[in-house]
């Protein structure tokens, strides 16, 4: 009779444990889950983030480019326009040597 209570004890304890060891790895199951589900959603807001700056240097090399662009036309109108001064004062002193 004893040693039937004690198998019993015995079962009951091992029951027991096996519900709280099931319970706890379920528990741990779940935190992981929330983890990775965090961990996803952080991972799709990095993206997001990513898309904007790539867009955001694709705008920024385009506009680096039309003012390269347009710091050359500028250079090339001021050499052209320093080009046309010198002839016109080159054109002033060959007269007035003409006229010495």
């Amino acid at each position: 009779l004893e040693s039937t209570r004690l198998d019993g004890l015995a079962k009951r304890q091992a029951a027991l444990r096996f519900s709280m060891e099931s319970s706890l790895r379920m528990r741990s199951l779940e935190q992981q889950g929330q983890r990775v589900a965090q961990s996803k959603a952080q991972l799709i807001e990095a993206e997001h983030v990513l898309a904007r700056m790539r867009l955001q240097v694709t705008e920024l090399s385009a506009t680096t480019a039309r003012l390269r662009t347009e710091q050359a036309d500028l250079t090339a109108l001021s050499l052209d326009a320093d080009a046309t001064r010198l002839k016109s004062l080159l054109h002033v002193i060959q007269e007035r040597a003409a006229n010495v």
